[in-house]
């Protein structure tokens, strides 16, 4: 992302998540989903649809009187610029405790340690081609 990427509290994620699912979709439906998560009411997610609107995260589309909501920004490129936050302010710009943390962690599953050696590999050839 070449724009810095405008911060998401925790329950502004968890609503874009939703929104990234079930896209288009109401505020009703996402507090339906919200709902089944954990008790939060309707204008709860309103509120937070609002602001991630004024953040330019989502758009509104009226369709037979009712506002619908899409995303405005692909997944992986929201979840790359909050891991370049993350590394960037509490890892003071190294990501060497979070390759560590992922080295260390007994939840991933094959596939994931498989995709992790394949970045590590190619990583290790362009880290190669510079010398």
């Amino acid at each position: 992302m070449s724009k810095k990427l405008k911060s998401l509290g925790n329950l502004e994620l968890e609503v874009l998540k939703v929104v990234w699912q079930m896209q288009p979709c109401t505020v009703s439906k996402v507090a339906e989903i919200m709902a089944e998560r954990r008790d939060y009411a309707r204008t709860t997610v309103l509120t937070v649809i609002q602001r991630l609107e004024a953040k330019k995260f989502v758009k509104r589309r009226k369709y037979k009187g009712i506002y619908h909501y899409s995303t405005t920004k692909k997944r992986g490129n929201v979840l790359r610029g909050l891991t370049k936050q993350f590394v960037d302010t509490v890892l003071d710009g190294s990501p060497l405790p979070f390759v560590t943390y992922l080295a260390e962690s007994k939840g991933l599953t094959k596939q994931q340690v498989e995709t992790l050696q394949v970045i590590a590999s190619e990583l290790d050839q362009e880290s190669g081609e510079e010398e």
